[in-house]
Parts: C-alpha cells; structure tokens; sequence
C-alpha cells in the first residue's frame, strides 16, 4: 500500500485516530471511546505521521480496534530537528499484531511513549520454531494473532520489533505477559514498562533491559512516574505474581518490581535483578530470592516494601550501596545470603528483620522491628542512626555505635572490640568481644546478663542488676546516681593485686586503672551468694563506691576466692552491712558513718578476722567487722574494750598507790572486763574495800 497520513506540523506534530474518536486519541486510554473499529489494518508500505518538522514536540497516534489490530505499515511521531521531544503511538486491540516498529525519536529531546495492550502477550525471538504458533509466525511476517492456531493462546509480538523501537515502550498485557526472548532498548534514557493484571514472566536464561528505567508490575500497581501517555495499568487478577528467571537490568535507571496489593515477587534461582536503583514492592504474597538469585550491583541502592514475608537462599546474593524499606515490611524479613554485601542500611520497619552480610556495614537511618533484629557481618558494624526492637542481636568483627540501640534484650558478639558512645537503653544486656568492651555513652541498662571481655568499660544512668557474671582483666560499671545490684549467683572474674602491708596504695586500686572490678554507685547491694573469681590467674581485686550504702546478703554474702579476693569499700557517709568472705578487706570514709561486716578476712573468722582488715583515715569504733572494731590490734567493741592476759599487770600497775603493800603479778589472771558509765559523776580515785585479793579483784567500787 502507498496509503499516507500526515499530521506533521513546524511547530509539533497533530492527533490521528485510526479505529477511534479524535477524542479518544487526544485523551488517551482514559478516555471512552464513542465509535470503535472491529478490526484495524495498517498495510505494508502504509505511512502515518504525526511528526514535528522543526521545533516542537511529536503528535499523538491511536490506532485501536475492538477485535484485531495489525500493523505492518510505519508510524512516527518525532520530535523537532531543533528541538522537542516524541509523541504518543497506541496500538490496541482485543488482538494485536505488529511487525514493524514505531518511530518517537526526538534528536533533541526525550523518546516518546509506545503503548501495546493485547488481553495476553508474549515476546518472543523471530527464530523461534518452537510451540504450536511456528508457522503462523512467519506466515504473518513475525506476529502471531490471539485468534490463530490453539484457542486462547497469546498474542505474540518479535522482539525485534522492540528492540528495534525508537521510544519509551509500554507492553500491558490485561492478563498475563511474558518474555521469552531478550528486551534491549539502546537509545539514550530510553524506557521500557511491562504492565500485566495476572501473571508477568521473565523466562530463564532471558535478558530484559533499557538505558532508562525498566519496570514490571502486575496486580494493578503502577510506578509512580510512567511514560507520557500512559494509560492506568491492567486490572488486578487474582494472585498476581511477578516471576523472574532470567535479568533484569537498567544500565542508567531504575528497576521497580511492582506486584500489587495481593502480589508476589519471585526471583528464581538463575534470575537476577541490577541495576543504580532497585525498587521492590510486593503485596500479601512477599518476596523470594530462590536458589542463587542476586539483586543489585556495586552502588546499588535497594528499596524493599512488602505486605508479606521477604526471603532469600543462603546461597543467594544482594550487593547494594544503601537497602531500605520506604513502605515497610510486615511480615519477616529473613537474608542470610553468604555472599551479601550491603554498605548500609537505611530507615527499615520490619516486624522481624534478620541480616547477615560480608564486609561493614552501618545502619544509617532508623531501623525498628517490633519483635526482633539481627545484624550480622563480618567486617565492623556501626550504627549511626537507631536500632530499636524488642530483641537486638549484633554479630560483626568490631561493633561501633556512635548512634542509639534500644531493646528489651541486646545480645552483642565481636571477634574485636565493641565500642559505644552513643545512647543505649536495654531491658537486659549480654556481650562478649575477645577484645574490650566500652559502653560509655549515655546509657540506661537494666540487667547485665553477662559481659565477657578483655577490658569492660560501663557507663549506666538507672538501676542496675548484675545478675550473673561479668569477666575481665579490667572491669569498670560507673552508676554513680543509681544502685547496682549483685545477684544470687552472680560472679565477677577478674585479676587484681595482692596487698601489702600498711597504707593503701592508690596505684594498685582499680578504681585508678589498676587490674581488678571497679563498681561506683549511690547503693550497692548484693543478693543471696555472689562470687569474685579468677579470670586468669590469682590474685582478683573487687572496689566498690558508693555515696550512700553498701549491703551484703546477712546471711550468705559475697565469697571471694580462697587466698585471692582484695575487697575495697569507699563509704562516702554511708553503712556497710553483711557478710563477705574475702583474703583483704580495705574500708574507707570521708565523713564517719558506720559499718556492721561480718564474714572471713584470710581465712580467719570470729572476732580476730576484725584485726586483719584496714581502715582509713583512721580507726573508728563505729565501724567493725564480726562485732570488733575494724583495724585494732586487740578485739574491740564499740561498747567494751577486752584486754589480753599480758596486758592485765601493767593496767594494774596504775592503781598500786591505792593498794596496801605490793600485791603479787597478775600474768595468771583471768581477762579484766573495764566497763565505763559515762552517766556518774567524776570523783576522785579511792580504793574502799582493803579485802580486795586476787584473783576475785573487782575495781567498780572506786
């Protein structure tokens, strides 16, 4: 045919409706169509143009039928010469055929829009032999109609007709939509959107891509920037599902999955998804990463929403320079790919959300999951911005949190350090690192469950239970405007020095650096039986300070190792109560209070033990240990001083000018008990009774 339509203008291209209204035309899909062609034919050699001549932008072309759509001849819609951007081209209809491409070229502007609508479509290679629909394929010059062959089967457009296309290409299948053979569209920014309302299929072993954005949605989703001109996506079927078993790739766009409300998105074993931006939006059915399947590439960012679970082989690789979730996840979220390698993560809410990863990886924006996290990776992973769930478990070489982690349960585990100057506020902590552990931000920790460590290091600002064990050379818990708490059973396993004689040395206090357990607080109490242990080797050395009190258990008490444990008390102007079982005891006050300590100091007990411990500044009868005071060379109460035999003659000694003639020693006396009644007057020394003979001396009635 020699046929010519042409709606060509200087200043932009014009509106043809072929099949259709001039309305219907102009306004696109939207807009109902008052008559409408049974079947349209554009003939071979036919030519319809709507093309801008010199500066504008192209026309709009619609050739659309209720039955069967064939396209043989040429249709353009360019952009100006010198300047403007392509037009719109719709072919449409129940069936649709086409064998050549369309032109929407703009040499100085952007690709127009190339609409394709049949009920069912399927791209497929012009040497394929293969399947019932062969020899109509090449009886129609690469098409295959809905109406030939088997009933029902698809229609069948060539890719090359696509990849040969000029424009930004729609391909809306009402049903379903595959690809069996490779989409490539080259020219600059060129874009390519796959709708289908059921079912869209990426075949294994095919390649899909364009220099633009690349879509596929199903399920009545739609991106939120489409082509210029295009119609609202194929109502939703039931069980809508995007199936990727080939690649998808964008070379300088965007790759969205988009399934809708009810949908899913599947990636296959082989199938792979890459591209600078990745968006994933699935409905109720989630997301699976099969097999080996891999999503992103070196600077990839990642968006994943999903209204259903997300997950992944651990065979299977996501590589991204960011991953976030801008909807949300409400169902589990679980990638324990081996070969995953995500630099960061950004604002995530999950319901659960389990990561595991290879090289750092830093949370950067805000990521909450109501019931658990898990991060794991085997570079360091830091958080910069917030980490909140019920459950927080943190696995990583080294683990930096300049930012907040809040959780009813922290666990954290480091083949290096764990180092955190942010905020925590955790219901119950456990950590362990081979290298030191250092929480010093401002933190509110409940329970310390357990801290296994080289060096700890823990600044807390609420009440705290240590409920059972903390194990370090060097042990640091500064609480100093709350109460920390030793529980039943809890153990502190540390290292420390052995005391010498005399004054305390500051240098050898762990409260100065020295090796040993330092625990500062306004209250101390321990509960039950608590242990201080070796961590290596012996000696251990356990300081407390606190401003207010500090209570042992009055009943069992804090046991230190036989022979081992030095034992530190800073009494601000507080008491000291309970008993404790340690080889050195050391206490120290600034303004007198008082204690009542009782236990073993070096294996001794009884009233003895009190000679063993030491106090400074200086000894004060309102402190003791076992009933004595602490630090005097003989036993003493508070209420009575008890002499030792040999001490008996010399206090004797001072009451001869009182006696009549020189009585006889002493030295096989039993004790002299001197009792003072400060109430009664002071009167001058007199002896009254002259019969007074050892050994039945008694000096009250003076």
């Amino acid at each position: 045919s020699t046929a010519r339509i042409d709606a060509s203008g200087k200043a932009g291209g014009g509106t043809v409706g072929i099949g259709t209204t001039l309305a219907r035309a102009k306004g696109g899909p939207g807009v109902t169509s008052t008559l409408t062609a049974k079947n349209v034919a554009v003939a071979k050699g036919a030519t319809i143009k709507a093309d801008a001549t010199d500066k504008g932008d192209g026309g709009r072309v619609t050739v659309l039928s209720g039955g069967t759509t064939q396209i043989d001849g040429q249709i353009s819609a360019t952009g100006g010469a010198n300047g403007g951007n392509g037009g719109f081209v719709e072919t449409s209809g129940n069936t649709l055929g086409v064998t050549v491409p369309v032109d929407l070229s703009a040499p100085h502007g952007k690709v127009g829009t190339w609409l394709l609508d049949p009920t069912f479509l399927d791209i497929v290679e012009p040497d394929d032999f293969d399947g019932t629909e062969a020899q109509n394929f090449f009886a129609n010059n690469g098409t295959i109609f809905a109406g030939d062959g088997l009933n029902g089967t698809p229609d069948t457009l060539s890719n090359f007709v696509i990849n040969q296309s000029t424009a930004d290409v729609v391909l809306q299948a009402l049903k379903t939509l595959t690809v069996d053979a490779d989409i490539n569209l080259t020219q600059p920014g060129q874009t390519l959107l796959l709708e289908a309302g059921g079912i869209l299929t990426v075949s294994p072993g095919v390649a899909v891509s364009a220099s633009g954005d690349v879509t596929l949605a199903t399920g009545g989703a739609a991106p939120a920037k489409s082509p210029f001109g295009t119609p609202p996506p194929p109502a939703a079927q039931p069980s809508p599902l995007i199936s990727i078993g080939g690649v998808v790739t964008s070379k300088g766009g965007t790759v969205s999955l988009l399934s809708g409300t009810n949908g899913t998105i599947n990636i296959g074993t082989a199938g792979s998804v890459a591209a600078g931006n990745i968006v994933m939006n699935s409905g109720a059915g989630g997301i699976t990463l099969t097999g080996n399947a891999g999503v992103g590439k070196a600077g990839s960012t990642l968006d994943i929403t999903s209204a259903g679970p997300v997950s992944q082989a651990a065979s299977g690789t996501i590589i991204a320079n960011l991953l976030s979730s801008s909807g949300g996840l409400t169902g589990t979220v679980n990638l324990p790919g081996t070969k995953n390698a995500i630099a960061a993560l950004g604002n995530v809410v999950a319901t659960n959300f389990s990561l595991k990863d290879t090289g750092n990886l830093a949370v950067n924006g805000n990521v909450t999951a109501s019931i658990d996290a898990a991060l794991n990776t085997t570079g360091l992973l830091t958080i910069n911005g917030q980490l909140s769930s019920a459950a927080v478990g943190l696995s990583a070489s080294n683990i930096s949190i300049p930012g907040s982690v809040a959780a009813g349960t922290l666990v954290t585990s480091a083949t290096n350090n764990i180092n955190e100057t942010g905020a925590m506020t955790v219901g119950t902590l456990f950590a362990v690192a081979d290298g030191a552990v250092a929480l010093t931000g401002n933190n509110q920790i409940s329970t310390i469950f357990g801290i296994s460590a080289s060096n700890i290091r823990v600044n807390d600002n609420v009440d705290l239970l240590i409920s059972t064990a903390l194990s370090a050379k060097n042990i640091t818990i500064l609480n100093p405007a709350h109460q920390i708490t030793l529980g039943n059973g809890a153990e502190i396993l540390t290292d420390g020095n052995v005391r010498p004689g005399g004054a305390i040395q500051p240098a050898l206090e762990p409260a100065n650096g020295a090796l040993g357990a330092y625990l500062q607080a306004a209250n101390f109490v321990q509960v039950g039986t608590s242990f201080v242990l070796d961590k290596i080797a012996d000696p251990n050395t356990l300081q407390i300070s606190t401003t207010g009190n500090i209570q042992f258990d009055t009943h069992l008490g804090l046991v230190g190792r036989n022979g081992d444990t030095w034992l530190i008390l800073n009494l601000t102007d507080g008491a000291a109560t309970g008993n404790v079982f340690v080889n050195a005891l050391d206490v120290s006050y600034a303004t007198p209070g008082h204690a009542t300590l009782g236990g073993t100091i070096a294996g001794v007990s009884g009233r003895p033990a009190a000679a063993l411990g030491f106090i400074e500044p200086a000894v004060n009868a309102n402190y003791t240990f076992n009933g004595c005071i602490i630090a005097l060379a003989v036993c003493a109460s508070p209420t009575s001083i008890r002499l030792p035999n040999d001490a008996i003659t010399s206090a004797l000694g001072g009451l001869a000018p009182f006696l009549p003639g020189t009585p006889p020693p002493l030295a096989t006396l039993p004790r002299l008990v001197l009792i003072a009644l400060p109430v009664l007057p002071a009167i001058a020394p007199r002896l009254t009774n002259p019969d007074v003979v050892p050994p039945n001396i008694s000096y009250l009635d003076y």
